[in-house]
């Protein structure tokens, strides 16, 4: 099956990154680890969020990036807008990943 036709979907969206760690080490199985360990806040809206009467305020969403990812992440807390792709997951099931991200503005001025 050929793979000419298809077409990347991506979707941009503006996020809140609260912390960053690269991290660098060989698991038990001597496999080498690397990426970026990402905490972030899926909008850039931080007013106060009512779900319902039993949850409030924003989930905090966790992900590895790529290695070189660190290099972009300026500053933290920080506004960023991202580029997400869809990934398929072990399960088959789609899930949207951080491709790349870039700099807009500091979250505190």
């Amino acid at each position: 099956m050929k793979s000419g036709g298809h077409k990347e979907n991506n979707m941009e969206q503006t996020i809140v990154i609260l912390h960053a760690n690269a991290y660098n080490f060989k698991d038990d199985s001597g496999k080498l680890l690397q990426g970026v360990s990402c905490h972030y806040l899926l909008t850039d809206d931080l007013s106060p969020q009512i779900i319902s009467e039993t949850e409030k305020g924003i989930k905090i969403t966790k992900e590895s990036l790529k290695p070189d990812k660190i290099s972009k992440i300026e500053h933290v807390p920080g506004i960023y807008k991202a580029t997400f792709r869809m990934q398929a997951v072990s399960n088959g099931s789609p899930r949207l990943k951080i491709d790349d991200i870039d700099f807009v503005e500091t979250l505190f001025q």
